[in-house]
């Protein structure tokens, strides 16, 4: 078992190592390309987070490599993509896939109205009256 103060000072190693990565990576301004996050055990450091290209994966990578202290580098840096930006939507247009949407409303013909045939009444015979 290790004594306490052994501990202790595992954690302020690791505690310093996470601060000089970080600077290292701040003066190179990778922490504005993404999100970083540094952590540090027993001389290995994990970077963790998303970066705008696969050219500062490497490059992150090496930088925290020149810390001294760093034993090993275990990279999990994601390349991420940046959303587009999308236009608030035209309160005057309606939404896609919505009737009306780009699209000319569909016209209803009336339908044409055929005069009725007319046809000859069917005469029936005159009741005869009594006389």
């Amino acid at each position: 078992m290790l004594p306490l103060n052994t501990w202790a000072n595992d954690r302020e190693a690791d505690a310093a190592l996470i601060e000089a990565v970080t600077e290292r990576l701040d003066e190179n301004s990778l922490t504005e390309s993404g999100v970083l996050v540094v952590s540090a055990q027993d001389g290995v450091v994990e970077l963790v987070g998303t970066v705008r290209s696969s050219d500062l994966l490497d490059v992150a990578e090496a930088l925290a490599l020149e810390v001294e202290g760093v034993e090993e580098v275990v990279n999990r840096l994601e390349v991420f993509a940046p959303e587009p930006e999308v236009s608030p939507p035209d309160p005057a247009q309606p939404p896609e896939g919505e009737p009306g949407a780009h699209q000319q409303p569909e016209l209803q013909q009336p339908e044409a109205q055929q005069p009725e045939a007319q046809q000859p009444e069917a005469q029936q015979p005159e009741a005869q009256q009594p006389e």
